[in-house]
């Protein structure tokens, strides 16, 4: 054996190997702990866990494939993070609710400056007292009775978006739809949300607003930044001291100024806006009087964030912070533009390939709002078939494709033990095309939540909003934005299908859109 051989092995290329036998037993530290609880799952590769298999064949392809392979309970790793999904109902209701003391919290990645606002104060990211005071802080903005005081706002962006599909019926042609419910919805979150009126048909693509509120929306799983919190979340101190962010610097910085400017403005001219930044100024009052409108009642069981018992808000009487109402703000517009405006493009999508459920619902709409009558929130909610048409698109195809909560504690739940810091994933395409739950799940069929099927549902087989303390706050607004759009469009146009109409992909991510084809449908004038 030459030993000088050895000696002569450069110095670089010794600790490069160190390094790397270092990051493999790291990045694979945590792969014996579903063995460990006895839940079977894909073998994970080191360094990438098993998100190889979801780039290679897509969420909905990999989901759905481990899924008929392990059973309801099974265990993956996204990198070296490993995530038991659970699409067992009664399970689920327990993490959600009765054991929700034990999984208050969502995943965070890390932001790169937690220290920084708004980054680290996004609802999405609060955990624990954070998040409670928050939640109850905001939770009466997105009342039912607020969102009548925006209706007007949200009614003059519907006309804009009935305007600009004239010239597309008058000539017939294929349009992707999801590029118009985009520009509808982002007018309804400028308006609503910062009290900027954007021009749907011209300004809403020149507007700085709309050039960096999308720097937002181009936030990829796949992206250097993502990819290094996903694959070396170790380096988070590093880039909290380098202030590296996911968000986009400048766009946080356009927002800040907007958001300064318009809340001086109405702290000065108080009840002059009828728009989400005025009642988060005053939120914090409603909050600690336990105001409820006439509307609500009833319809508030799961936005209750005391399930578990009592807890100290050392902050109440405080309101919420400059730097809050800017995180809700940017959270407002992040988390409800891509989704509302997706869900719409859905709908419409659906419709037109199933022209009988179309026929209904238009004919409920001209005999609820004869002559073309405008509707309001107290008369379109007064739509059941309505309401059905939207909940089996949500079905069909929910916005999040699985959804997560941290384990806080050593948890058993129903003999399956779930140990401290893992994280459970919770299914929602999968349990939303579940055979055994939904016969014929690839069906649109709007009949599935009829008053009278919806009675024997189990409460956690449809949860595109979430469900429990945790579910989705703005839950209320974006049914209303989809309603007020769908009634005004099928007042004027029916949707059909062409060429381009094609089966949807859904991508690789959880975030469940055709962003490689479009939404292609033809708009025509109703006779």
């Amino acid at each position: 054996m030459d030993i000088l051989g050895l000696i002569d092995i450069p110095i670089w290329a010794v600790i490069l190997t160190m390094m790397c036998s270092l990051y493999y037993f790291y990045s694979t530290a945590n792969f014996g702990v579903f063995e460990k609880i006895g839940v079977k799952g894909p073998k994970p590769w080191p360094v990438v866990g098993n998100l190889h298999e979801y780039m290679k064949m897509g969420f909905v392809k990999t989901e759905m494939g481990f899924f008929k392979k392990y059973g309801r309970i099974f265990g993956i790793h996204e990198g070296r993070f490993p995530v038991l999904v659970i699409a067992d109902l009664d399970m689920l209701k327990k993490v959600t609710v009765k054991e929700f003391n034990n999984f208050t919290n969502r995943r965070t990645l890390g932001v790169g400056d937690r220290d920084n606002p708004p980054n680290s104060q996004f609802l999405i990211n609060l955990s624990d007292d954070a998040w409670r005071h928050n939640r109850n802080t905001l939770t009466p903005t997105f009342s039912g009775g607020k969102l009548k005081q925006m209706s007007g706002l949200i009614c003059k962006a519907v006309d804009s978006l009935v305007k600009v599909l004239e010239t597309k019926a008058a000539n017939k042609e294929p349009v992707d739809i999801r590029q118009y419910t985009g520009a509808y919805t982002m007018s309804v979150i400028a308006s609503t949300g910062f009290g900027i009126d954007l021009d749907a048909q011209g300004a809403l693509h020149d507007s700085p607003f709309v050039t960096n509120a999308n720097k937002f929306f181009e936030i990829s799983i796949f992206k250097p930044i993502f990819l290094i919190l996903l694959l070396l979340p170790c380096v988070t101190p590093l880039l909290e001291i380098l202030k590296i962010s996911l968000l986009p610097s400048d766009a946080v910085d356009y927002f800040r100024k907007v958001l300064s400017q318009a809340l001086e403005e109405r702290r000065k001219n108080p009840g002059k806006f009828n728009d989400f930044l005025e009642l988060m100024i005053t939120a914090e009052k409603q909050a600690q009087s336990c105001v409820v409108d006439d509307d609500d009642a009833g319809d508030t069981k799961d936005d209750t964030v005391n399930l578990n018992g009592p807890w100290v808000d050392k902050r109440k009487g405080k309101g919420l912070t400059n730097s809050e109402i800017l995180a809700a703000a940017i959270t407002f517009f992040s988390a409800g533009y891509e989704t509302t405006a997706t869900t719409l493009a859905h709908a419409l999508y659906f419709l037109a390939l199933n022209p009988d459920c179309q026929d209904r619902l238009v004919s409920a709409i001209d005999e609820h709002f004869p002559d073309g009558k405008s509707p309001s929130y107290e008369t379109v909610n007064n739509l059941p078939y309505l309401e059905m048409v939207i909940t089996e698109t949500l079905r069909m195809i929910p916005p999040a494709g699985r959804m997560d909560r941290v384990c806080k504690r050593d948890t058993q739940i129903n003999g399956q033990f779930i140990p401290a810091g893992i994280t459970v994933g919770i299914p929602v395409y999968l349990i939303h095309h579940d055979p055994d739950i939904w016969p014929d799940p690839e069906t649109f069929d709007p009949q599935r939540f009829s008053p009278e099927n919806k009675m024997a549902h189990h409460p956690l087989q449809w949860i595109p909003f979430g469900y429990g303390p945790r579910n989705c706050i703005g839950m209320r607004l974006a049914n209303f934005v989809i309603k007020m759009a769908l009634v005004r469009l099928l007042q004027t146009y029916k949707f059909v299908p062409n060429s381009k109409t094609v089966p949807l992909d859904l991508g690789t991510t959880a975030f469940l859109a055709d962003k490689k084809n479009g939404v292609w449908v033809t708009v025509e004038k109703r006779q």
